[in-house]
């Protein structure tokens, strides 16, 4: 008993959906024309609407349309409880009512424009397909080309199910409109319309060639250049726009392509019309109207390198808003020529005012706020041919001036020809006095370019001069202040300590005084020297010494440091050559760098210094193993300007001067100075000497 209540209350709610389902079916009465007449008409009805579903023909009676679309294109919208997105998949189906002439003859629909595939049932049976429609962007296939559809009206009712999907553009659906008539009568239609395209692109062909000529004729004459590809820009419109005739001249063309060059011969076409009607009447423009119209158009020309092509779409839609503002700076030159009365601007203006409302009633077309037609490829004959009249009357008028030029061009050269003859006597007295004056210049300038030399050359000696007072005043601030800060420190604990202070204390303190003293006197002595060889207070007095000799004299106080530290030196003396340097300068050097590697060896490390002579030099070099120099700041180790700092292993101050001085006495002797160096590995300084005698005795 609970069975048969469940089968009749079933039975109740599928009657219910079946009769609601057949109450919202969508239907097209065309029981008042005959389509086997001969002539094409338009399914321009509503269809019943599922959005994201592709229903088999055996479905449609159980699921209620999400809608009835009064146009074949969907956008982003709101229908019902349902939210239509741009991009996605859908089923149209509508009953078509024929009349009954029409029972058991060949019908065919033709879609001309489909965004962007969609595939077609028949009274349940699958008789077409353009693209591939699917419910997914991997497989569904995206096309423009148009396609018939043909099919055979069995009864007075016809059953049409679309599957539509659209992945690839900024509106999905079934495009422009389908057309229904016989099958004759729709190939005869699509035929014709193809025809009539070719006929225009032969036209187009032939003033694009026939101006394009005339470019190579006449270099200079940009009209011709800009109408010659003003017609080759149609030629690509018309091939891939509106009936889409490229389909008959190439194969297998895919849909970037085609959504690419349906935009490209777009915004060519425009811009070029613009930028020749623009420069026909440039006097009557402001300055940059032709550099607003290039950005623009380039910046929408970029876009069609984007791999989206929905995105190229969407923008290309923002485009055709632009043409209205974009038309009226042309337009509005072109009433000013009217107004001028000029000729040709009386002929651009109708050729142009009738091409200016078909663009606009073809970008209401393209936009579907109309739904007539394009009819631009008509009006533009009317402006290729005004364009013609132009330049016929250009070229008639050019021959008539140069007939009456000829009379005047003979009058014209008698005059040149005298007028020659007192230029050259002019032009004889001219180059005497050019020479003259050219001399006079010549030495006015070769004095003012001594002055700016000897200019340039004090200033550079003058910056010299303050960098070495910035880098003494640098050092003095930086590293005086440090050990005499400590002498205060040690004295002032004396003076408050002094009853408290055992023997051990003071000699404790007095050692700590001295060794603060000496790197105040050292440090002393280095800027003393640097700064007077800096200012050009001491001269080099060179002497004929070994170079073995000046380190003997320095060896003693550094062996001092050294034994402090545990560190030991060792010395590979080979007999060395005489050189002629200055031996205080000398010792200056080798003491700052015998200072260096004490200071950056760790306690108990070696120092090795070898002295030896080539065939024309002696090299003197200093290898320690301590702590090397960061790569970072090897570069600039010499220059003034360096801030590198880096205390000694046992906290000893440096103050970057030593390697200047060593830099500065060895160039002034005429030595060269370098160095290797590894972090934390060592570094390895090198002093070479020319020799001046190669006799081995002092």
């Amino acid at each position: 008993m609970n069975s048969l209540k469940i089968s009749v209350l079933l039975a109740l709610m599928l009657g219910f959906v079946v009769a609601e389902t057949e109450r919202n079916r969508s239907s097209i009465d065309m029981r008042n024309t005959v389509l086997s007449d001969g002539e094409v008409y338009e399914l321009n009805s509503n269809w019943d609407f599922y959005w994201n579903q592709h229903l088999e023909p055996t479905d449609v009676g159980f699921f209620i349309p999400d809608g009835i679309v009064e146009s074949q294109y969907w956008i982003e919208s709101k229908s019902g409880n349902v939210s239509i997105e741009a991009l996605g998949y859908a089923t149209y189906h509508a009953t078509l009512l024929l009349n009954p002439d029409d029972i058991g003859k060949d019908l065919a629909l033709l879609i001309r424009e489909n965004n962007t595939a969609s595939r077609y049932y028949i009274n349940g049976e699958l008789v077409g397909e353009v693209g591939h429609a699917a419910s997914n962007p991997v497989s569904s296939q995206a096309t423009w080309e148009p396609a018939i559809i043909t099919f055979n009206s069995s009864s007075d009712s016809v059953d049409i199910l679309i599957h539509a999907s659209n992945y690839e553009f900024r509106e999905g659906g079934l495009g422009r409109p389908l057309k229904i008539g016989s099958q004759k009568s729709v190939q005869k239609f699509l035929d014709r319309k193809h025809h009539r395209d070719m006929l225009f692109i032969g036209i187009y062909l032939a003033m694009a060639l026939y101006h394009l000529i005339i470019s190579l004729l006449r270099r200079n004459d940009v009209p011709a250049i800009l109408l010659a590809i003003l017609y080759f820009s149609w030629i690509l419109r018309t091939l891939f726009s509106a009936n889409f005739v490229c389909f008959q001249v190439f194969s297998n063309i895919p849909w970037d392509v085609q959504i690419r060059m349906e935009y490209l011969s777009l915004y060519v076409v425009i811009f070029t019309t613009s930028f020749y009607v623009m420069h026909m009447f440039k006097r009557y423009l402001f300055t940059y109207a032709r550099r607003l119209l290039t950005g623009v158009t380039a910046f929408f020309l970029l876009t069609l390198i984007l791999p989206d092509t929905v995105t190229i779409s969407r923008i290309a839609a923002y485009y055709l808003y632009f043409l209205v503002p974009v038309s009226l700076i042309p337009f509005s030159a072109v009433i000013r020529a009217v107004m001028d009365r000029n000729r040709k601007g009386q002929i651009i203006f109708l050729g142009g005012l009738v091409l200016v409302i078909a663009v606009g009633h073809d970008t209401l077309y393209t936009l579907d706020i109309i739904s007539t037609g394009f009819i631009a490829p008509y009006t533009f004959i009317v402006f290729i041919v005004g364009q013609a009249f132009i330049v016929a009357k250009d070229y008639a008028d050019a021959f008539s001036a140069l007939a009456t030029s000829e009379v005047e061009l003979k009058h014209e050269i008698d005059l040149r020809a005298n007028a020659e003859e007192e230029l050259l006597a002019y032009q004889n007295t001219l180059e005497k006095t050019v020479a003259l004056r050219t001399t006079e210049l010549d030495n006015t300038n070769q004095k003012l370019l001594e002055e700016i030399t000897q200019k340039e050359e004090n200033e550079a000696e003058l910056q010299r001069l303050n960098d070495a007072k910035d880098k003494f005043f640098s050092i003095i601030a930086h590293d005086l202040r440090g050990p005499i800060g400590s002498q205060m420190t040690y004295i002032e604990l004396i003076n408050q300590e002094f009853s408290g202070f055992t023997l051990e204390d003071f000699k404790e303190t007095f050692k700590n005084l001295g060794s603060t003293n000496k790197k105040i006197y050292a440090l002393l002595e280095n800027l003393l020297s640097w700064s007077r060889l800096q200012l050009g207070v001491i001269e080099p007095e060179f002497q004929e010494v070994r170079l073995s000799k000046i380190y003997e004299n320095v060896l003693p106080v550094a062996q001092q440091q050294a034994i402090a530290k545990n560190i030991t030196i060792h010395l590979s003396n080979n007999e060395d050559s005489l050189i002629k340097v200055d031996p205080s300068m000398i010792e200056v050097v080798i003491r700052n760098l015998l200072n260096n590697a004490i200071k950056f060896s760790n306690p108990g490390g070696d120092i090795h210094i070898i002295i030896d002579s080539t065939s024309n030099s002696t090299q003197f070099s200093i290898k320690d193993e301590g702590i090397g120099i960061p790569a970072e700041v090897q570069a600039g180790l010499f220059d003034l300007a360096s801030k590198f700092r880096q205390d000694g292993t046992a906290g000893e101050a440096s103050s970057g001067l030593g390697l200047l001085l060593v830099k500065e006495f060895t160039h002034t002797n005429g030595g060269k100075v370098w160095f290797e160096s590894i972090e934390d590995q060592g570094s390895t300084f090198f002093l070479e000497f020319p020799m001046v005698s190669l006799n081995p005795e002092g």
